[in-house]
């Protein structure tokens, strides 16, 4: 009878104890819900959070000076242009640009001036190498197509001018860059083959460029 009794309390507080343990993690799972945690999160956790892609698309402004054009009146020969670059991986973009440049020659004692110009469309890619959150190194590498034109007034022009002439360079080049949250300027000295030349021009050596732009 006495162990009849004891059994009877001892399953009386074990089902007590069992009921209240049941309560208590109920009343948990409810409180986690409502504020949106989950038990993971209680126990430390965080739950894993999508990395924020950086900016992708690229626009600068860019200005140049051309070294080593035939017969120029100075050794540099200043021009402007801007470029639009996507950026395809961590440390890659692609960039497609217009770079504008030319002078004139004065032939005073034939009476005669000389205008030549070289318009530029490149197609390139980047590879950018960074060296801290604010400095960068890069290089480039591509091809274009150089539309250049030779017009000239005066008594000899029939003589000088000549119809634009499309040549196709390819582009090697290579700068740093310095970032400021999403503004940037960079300088590069860039080298276009030509593939073909004209006389009028002869070849270009160097291409001396500072950009300054903004990716978004």
């Amino acid at each position: 009878m006495k162990l009849t009794k004891l059994f009877v309390l001892v399953t009386f507080f074990a089902a007590l104890t069992a009921t209240s343990a049941l309560a208590e993690t109920t009343s948990d799972s409810l409180d986690g819900k409502k504020s949106g945690t989950s038990s993971s999160d209680r126990a430390g956790k965080k739950p894993a959070q999508k990395k924020a892609a950086g900016p992708k698309l690229r626009v600068d402004g860019i200005g140049v000076l051309a070294m080593g054009m035939k017969d120029a009146p100075s050794p540099g020969v200043f021009g402007f242009g801007g470029a639009v670059a996507y950026r395809l991986r961590r440390n890659i973009e692609v960039e497609g640009s217009l770079i504008s440049f030319g002078y004139i020659l004065d032939y005073a004692d034939a009476n005669t001036t000389v205008e030549i110009s070289d318009m530029a469309i490149n197609a390139d890619g980047i590879y950018r190498m960074p060296l801290s959150s604010t400095f960068a190194v890069r290089g480039r590498g591509g091809a274009g197509m150089n539309i250049v034109s030779v017009k000239a007034a005066g008594d000899f022009a029939d003589e000088f001018t000549s119809p634009s002439k499309n040549l196709f360079a390819l582009n090697l080049g290579g700068g740093v860059e310095m970032n400021f949250g999403k503004f940037f300027i960079a300088a590069e000295i860039r080298k276009p083959i030509l593939l073909t030349s004209i006389e009028a021009m002869g070849n270009i050596s160097i291409l001396l460029c500072g950009e300054a732009g903004m990716r978004f």
